[in-house]
Parts: C-alpha cells; structure tokens; sequence
C-alpha cells in the first residue's frame, strides 16, 4: 500500500503547475486589454470639446504620437508574460527529470558491470588480509615491549577484523561455486564482500590512533629499537643453523620431503640484510634528534624481522612435523589395514546390499521369516513368559548349536507339558506324558518324569527320573534312562550325550490346532511334541540363516553412509586401497629414505573413501598432514603478500576452517585447498614478476620487502611500510628515500 506521504505529492505537484499556468493566463489577459485599449480609445465617435485658444493645426501631431508609444507598453509586458512562463516551464520539466523524490521520474546512475564489482571484491579481499596481518606482526613489537595486558584491546580488535574477513571469504567460496545463481543476488552477495572487508579497515582504523599512543615511537623510539634489534640477533643466530637442519632432512627423508621450504634460508637472510640496513639507519636517525625518519625505518626494519622469523620458524616446524610423521606412519598404515579389513567383512560375495526389511522384528532380532505352509513363521517370543505364539501348523527344525559347547542354550523361561497336562503339572513333573521329551524350566533346567516332585526332579529321582529329564542349561545336555541330575551335569550316564534339544529362546510352541495359551500351558494337539528352541538364537529352514548373516553385516559395517554406495564401486575401492597400502608398506620397509607426511597423505587419502576413520590414529594423521600444508601455503601467503592476489588466499581460508574437522574426508579436503593455495600464490608472484628493477636494489633486499608488502612499493625507493591499521592509517609512515 502506497504511503499517504507518497500519494500527496503528486496532487501538490498538479497544483503548482495549475497556479503557475493559471499566472500565465492572467498575465496574457492583462497585455491584451492593454494593448486592444489604445485602439478603442481612438476609433471612438463620441465628439470631442476643441478649445479655441490653441491652434488646431498642432493638435494632429501629437495624437499620432500618443498612440504609438501607448502600443509599445503593452506589447513589452505580454513578451514578459510570456518569458516568465516558458522559464517556468523548463524549469518545471527540468526538476521533473532530475528529482529522486516520490512522485516524479528516478533518475540513478546505471549500475556498475558485474564484472566490476568481481574485480573491486577480490582487491579488496587481498588488502583486508594484508591490513590483519600487518596488525598482526606490529601487535607482536608492541606486545614484546608493553607486555599483552596493554596491548589486549589491539589484539581484539585484530580478531574481530578476522572474523569479518572469514566470513568475507565464505560469501567469496560460495560466489565462485555459483551460489547465488541469479544475477540481482549475485550483485548482493559481491556488495556484502566489500562491505565486510570495509568493516575490517574501519576497525582497525578506529584503533589505530590508540595503538600508536601505546608504541610511543616518536618519543621513546629507544626501547621499541632494542626490542627490535634483540630479535633480530635472536634471528641471525637461528639462521645460521638452518643450512645445517636442512642438510639433516635432505639425508634422512626423500627430496619431496623439504621442497616445501626450498629457498626458505636464502629468504630469510634476504629480510636480514634488509632489516639490517634500516636498523642502522634508525639508529642513526635517533641519535641525531630525526625521531620521525627513525621511526619510518624502524617499521621497515621491524616488518624484515618478522618475515625473516616466519622462514625460520617455517624451517624449523617442518623438521618437527616430518619426525613426527615418521613415527606415526606404520601405526597408521596398520589401523587403515584393520578399516579395509572391516569393510572387506561386511561386503556381500555378489549382488548389491541386502537390507533386512524391519530392523526392529526381522533379521537384525533373529525373528524367523514365513517360509511357506508347514512351518514356523515369525517366531517372536512373549516379552513376558517367554512362550512362543501360535503360528500355523509345522514343525521346527535346525536348532543352532553354541559355538562354545555345542549345545543350545535356553534363553527364556520356557517349560513344555505332555499330552493332556496343565501348566502345573509340567512344573510338577506329572501328567500323561510328563516323562516325554519335556523341555526344561530354565529356573531348574530339568523336569520331573510321572508322579515324580519338583524335588525329585532336582534330585534326579522319582517314578520317571530317567526319562527325559532335560538338564539345565548350564550343561545344555539331557540325562538319557537311568541317568540323574548330577549325571546330567557331569555329563555322564547311559544317554549323556544324546539327544540335548535345549530351549534356545524364550519358547515353547503349539501344536496343530493349539493356541497361544495352549503353548504357554503345554497343552493342545501336539503340545507333547518337537519341542524347539525359539528363533531368537536360532534359525529355521528356508533361508533364516542368510538373512541373519545379511543382518549382522549390515550391523558390522563401519560407515552406515556406504551402503547407499553400490557394491561393486565400493568393492573397487577397496582393491585401490589394498594397492596403495601395499605400495606404502614397501616404501616404507624398502630401506630408501621417504617422505613420511607424503606417505600419511596417501594412507588417509585412499582411506576416506571406504571407511570412517574412526581409529584414533588416522585422524591425527590427516590432521597432521593438512596442518603441515596449510602452514606452508600461509608462511608463503604471509612472506610474498605484496603479490598474492584474492583467489590463493579464498581457498588458504577454507583450509583452515576444515583443520578442525574430525571426518577424514573434511581433512584431505583442508590437505587439497592448502596445495591448490600454495600452487596459486605461486603463479602469482611469478606473473607478478620484479617488483624493483636494479641490481643495487635487489643487493639492499629492496626487492623482496616490496614482494614480501614490507614496503608498498608505491615509489622509486619501494615506498612507505605500512603499520597497524587500516587503509586510512596504515601508510601513515612514509620512508625517506636511502
């Protein structure tokens, strides 16, 4: 619905243009009245007194002269009029034109081509992750002198320039994947990219002033150079030692294995000569009273330390992290060994997965599916008395015996009657067939034989003591004629061995016509007859047993996700891993030096694919793997920034969010970002080229500071070095010229 404000102004709008040509008639009226009056005036027949003291002959000349300057007046003020209203016209059609108001014609600017806004985003990514970590290296000066208490709010607000430059380059990684598609949403999200790299040079700018009241540079420039001049000694001593550490890796482990740092001492003394110079020049500057000369080349300087100690250290946490690859290779490799065995286990030898159907009832619970009439179906036992319920006509069969001992446990409370018998007389041990083939209570295990008690039964005696009393089941046998309870246990007695049929599950069963509560009574048609354990533990014929295996294999398997992946890729899968593994094991044995994160790398590699991970060691080894790359590609990003454009640094970011992952798949993906990161700062700095001709400049190490964004590379001398802040007061300190 249209605003009351909005509706108004046209209605004012119609008004001021009636009044104004309603001004315009008026005004054309009154110069025609003006004008036809002079002419009424004298062609009137009205006589006309003629004095006779004047000359009539005079008279003529001057009413011709009357008339015609009485014509000129007129004429002039409808010329007037009408200059007045075509002056307000065009004025009028020009505001109409030009205003933004509600109402009138909305004149914009065109917008800029989506091209454009791509270009201006990924500049503006680039120099936001320089301003943070420029902040970052100057906040390490300032933290070394004033201590981190003091310099708590400037390291907040360097992390909350981070957070907004993350969530800058997510906006990028989605842009470049296609999301949004349209084109309105795409201008959107491009806008949203500025205006959170903008966000990032405001916070650190509104800092900036504060930061630099802390350093106090310009009136205590002495502490802030002995800061300075300590690290570097610190620094030339660690340098010197790393052609020697080099030397050591380049003998213990394959050539791949150090090419990550390849150049890294060469670099680093490269800053040193450079933060060597302005040092000297600082030096120099303050004692003669320069304080803001010394200040400009002591943030040269400074900025030279810090890369110089990012190569070393970079030398340094490589040697830490190949020995500590190295010790953790053959664990790793045998833990993907046991994943492949695993999945290898649950495979089906042919076709595709065989899901059990229910897995609260079926397979997964041992129930026994329909095979047709004449047998057993779907078995359940009662929860409560363990009776198995009627249903249909059949016979049970294929009782499966324990692994252990060969017999079948009794797994519930089941007790069976003979012909004719009440529940009762079963426990009693009496009835008409009560010394027949009875299943034993699973609180006794056994069952006393005709006019036999309880006790008797336990005893082993009784009218029936030796027919068919069926132990329990911690012997899962049954006493054969003659035999008695402690015969049954011992196992011994003229039978012992034969016929134990124990109660696998909570069941008994009915017979042909008999109920559920006939089966739970004993009684019914055939209740004295083929008593058989329950499915639960067991299995029947037609095809129970392979359902069951299809079950506890699809319970086994490692990665409920991989059975939505066909058999036969998954198969292929495994066979690659099995080559791989054996590839990598040897290497590894063969006695030749290898590369022992690059060894990691293709264990977890070709392990994600086909198993989750979840031994402890393969995780600690993709993270060790994709942390070791990732740090790489940010020394490099961090000492070549004055070259890296957006799209290295995009992908560096989505490396480091996945370092926290805990699937393996998360972590070679971080491992894979980092390489592609590294391979693109790379490609930038060599189509970046020279950023300083002159062999003079390269000797000073002028050319790597610009390279390294030391200097910003905006004069003949490699320009100022920027300082903490955004782009309003990061290149607050020029260099002078040397």
């Amino acid at each position: 619905m249209t605003s009351s404000l909005i509706r108004g102004r046209p209605r004012r709008t119609r008004s001021h243009i009636s009044v104004r040509v309603a001004h315009a008639v008026l005004g054309s009226a009154a110069g025609l009245v003006w004008l036809v009056l002079p002419g009424m005036t004298i062609s009137t027949d009205v006589p006309v007194a003629i004095s006779t003291d004047a000359p009539v002959a005079a008279a003529a000349p001057e009413d011709e002269e009357t008339s015609g300057a009485d014509l000129v007046l007129p004429l002039v003020v409808v010329g007037g009029v009408g200059a007045l209203a075509g002056y307000a016209y065009l004025r009028r059609t020009r505001r109409a034109r030009t205003r933004t108001t509600p109402g009138g014609t909305r004149t914009t600017p065109p917008a800029p081509p989506l091209t454009q806004l791509d270009g201006e985003s990924r500049t503006l990514l680039a120099e936001a992750d320089n301003w943070i970590r420029t902040s970052r290296e100057e906040l390490g000066f300032a933290e070394a002198r004033s201590g981190p208490a003091a310099a708590a709010p400037f390291a907040r607000a360097v992390r909350d320039a981070e957070s907004e430059l993350s969530a800058a380059f997510r906006i990028r990684r989605r842009y470049d994947a296609g999301v949004p598609p349209d084109e309105p949403s795409r201008r959107h999200a491009l806008a949203g990219i500025v205006g959170r790299c903008q966000e990032v040079g405001r916070r650190l700018d509104e800092e900036a002033a504060a930061f630099d009241r802390l350093r106090a540079l310009e009136g205590e420039i002495g502490e802030a150079l002995t800061v300075a001049e300590t690290r570097f000694r610190e620094l030339t001593g660690r340098a010197a030692t790393t052609g020697t550490t080099l030397a050591d890796l380049a003998e213990r482990y394959a050539p791949s294995a150090t090419a990550p740092v390849t150049g890294y001492a060469e670099q680093a003394k490269d800053r040193l000569v450079f933060a060597t110079t302005h040092l000297n020049r600082s030096r120099q500057a303050a004692d003669s009273g320069e304080a803001e000369g010394a200040v400009r080349q002591l943030r040269a300087a400074e900025g030279a330390v810090a890369q110089a100690a990012a190569f070393v250290d970079g030398i340094d946490r490589l040697a830490a992290e190949l020995s500590a690859a190295a010790a953790m290779v053959a664990s790793a490799l045998t833990g993907a060994e046991a994943e492949l065995s695993g999945v290898r286990g649950v495979l089906p030898t042919t076709g595709e997965w065989e899901q059990p159907a229910d897995a609260g009832t079926g397979a997964m619970t041992g129930a026994v599916p329909d095979t047709g009439a004449g047998t057993w179906a779907d078995a359940v036992p009662d929860a409560g008395t363990g009776a198995v319920p009627d249903t249909g006509a059949g016979t049970w069969a294929d009782a499966v015996p324990d692994a252990g001992t060969g017999a079948v446990p009794d797994a519930g409370a089941g007790t069976r009657t003979g012909e004719g018998g009440t529940a009762e007389d079963a426990r009693a041990g009496t009835g008409p067939d009560a010394g027949a083939d009875a299943v034993p209570d699973t609180g006794a295990g056994t069952r006393t034989g005709g006019g036999g008690t309880a006790e008797d039964a336990r005893a082993g005696t009784g009218p029936d003591a030796g027919a068919g009393a069926v132990p329990d089941t911690g012997a899962g046998t049954r006493t054969g004629e003659g035999g008695t309870a402690e015969d049954a246990r011992a196992g011994t007695g003229p039978d012992a061995g034969a016929d134990a049929v124990p109660d696998t599950g909570a069941g008994t069963r009915t017979g042909e016509g008999g109920t559920a509560e006939d089966a739970r009574a004993g009684t019914g048609p055939d209740a004295g007859a083929d008593a058989v354990p329950d499915a639960g533990a067991g299995t029947t014929r037609g095809g129970a047993a392979e359902d069951a295996g299809r079950a506890t294999r699809w319970a086994r398997l490692p990665d409920a996700a991989l059975l939505g992946v066909p058999v036969g890729e998954l198969r292929s899968r495994v066979l690659h891993a099995d080559t791989v593994l054996t590839s990598v094991r040897q290497e590894l044995t063969g006695g030749r030096p290898y590369d022992p994160l690059d060894l990691l790398r293709r264990i977890v590699r070709v392990l994600a694919p086909v198993a989750t991970g979840r031994a402890g060691v393969l995780p600690a080894a993709a993270r060790l793997a994709a942390g070791s790359a990732t740090a790489v590609a940010d020394t490099f990003v961090t000492t070549h920034r004055g070259a890296v454009g957006a799209d290295a640094r995009t992908l560096l970011a989505a490396a480091r969010e996945l370092l926290d992952a805990a699937s393996l798949t998360d972590l070679v993906r971080a491992h894979t970002l980092a390489r592609q990161a590294r391979e693109l700062a790379e490609q930038d700095v060599r189509v970046h080229g020279n950023p300083v001709a002159g062999a003079a400049r390269h000797e000073r190490g002028v050319a790597g500071a610009v390279l390294g964004g030391i200097l910003l590379g905006e004069d003949a001398d490699g320009g100022p070095p920027p300082s903490f802040g955004g782009p309003h007061t990061r290149a607050g300190r020029g260099l002078t010229s040397a």
